[in-house]
């Protein structure tokens, strides 16, 4: 005698599902067909209605704004297992209020002096980063509030009095165009100086932080990072649909030429790290391994 052999047969009251696979979201109601609000129709009181500046410091015209692809960014944070976030990152549109208002302001060249900038050599900015802190989110999220400032800074030195298209060499072999390197170098300069600045704020400090910045000058993208952080490019190709295209590579001291950098600059590498404690350079900060930092060059 069974277990169940006394109970009556079922009563089926409802018709059975017609699907029998159970799915994660089945009980879920229904994603709304309502669409998300656009920006101009945000109240002025919501903390995301940040409206954009009434335009950049240079007008575009008609058919410089119908030749330039637009762009923007978009971001996301995890905290990852860690008790505190220490990354940051920063997303600032062509028509964001804080890089016009940057560009529009007198440019200090010493103390109680200033100049007007000189912008006229492009005629739209754009800037997107994410900064990795290690031992803390102190230099990482000065990174956040500042390196942009001293971008804007060197972007508004004068410009090169050169021909911005590209050339070559003598040996048939493709030269730098004058605007990709003048951005190569404010980068340069900006990363830089956003060091110094870190160092001489806190010259005791363990913090210190990697990144990846984009800067986007007119038709030019830059692509500029410090230690391990990625950049990928996704490009569309009518054959084959999405390609991914790596931008970057690691700077880590297991790399032949970083730790030959390492070693001219005074320091060594052990078991993968420099000095035998941290796995990657060039960074921001951490003064503790000067001979892996940006300046260490």
């Amino acid at each position: 005698m069974g277990l169940f052999d006394n109970l009556p047969p079922p009563v089926h009251t409802t018709p059975p599902p017609a699907a029998t696979t159970s799915s994660l979201f089945g009980s879920l109601p229904p994603a709304s067909s309502q669409k998300r609000k656009a920006s101009s129709e945000l109240s002025p009181n919501e903390p995301t209605a940040k409206r954009p500046s009434s335009g950049a410091t240079c007008e575009l015209t008609p058919q410089q704004a119908n030749s330039l692809p637009s762009v923007k960014g978009h971001a996301c944070t995890c905290k990852g297992r860690r008790e505190y976030q220490q990354d940051r990152f920063v997303s600032f549109d062509a028509d964001c209020e804080e890089l016009t208002a940057l560009l529009k302001a007198p440019l200090v060249v010493a103390e109680k002096e200033t100049q007007s900038r000189t912008t006229s050599w492009f005629t739209r900015i754009a800037y997107y980063g994410v900064f990795d802190g290690h031992g803390g989110s102190l230099v990482s999220t000065f990174c956040e509030q500042h390196l942009h400032q001293h971008l804007i800074k060197f972007l508004s030195r004068p410009p090169p009095m050169v021909p911005t298209e590209s050339t070559e060499t003598k040996t048939g072999k493709r030269k730098e165009s004058p605007t990709a390197a003048t951005i190569r170098s404010c980068v340069l300069d900006a990363f830089k100086a956003c060091d110094g600045e870190i160092l001489s704020t806190w010259p005791e400090g363990r913090d210190g932080a990697v990144g990846i910045i984009a800067l986007v000058v007119d038709e030019w993208i830059c692509i500029a990072w410090l230690g391990d952080c990625k950049g990928v490019w996704c490009k569309k190709d009518e054959k084959s649909g999405w390609t991914a295209v790596c931008l970057t590579r690691d700077h880590i001291p297991t790399v032949w030429e970083e730790r030959r950098r390492i070693q001219k600059a005074g320091g060594y590498v052990k078991d993968g790290r420099v000095l035998g404690s941290l796995e990657v350079t060039p960074f921001w900060g951490n003064n503790r391994h000067g001979p892996a930092r940006t300046n260490g060059k």
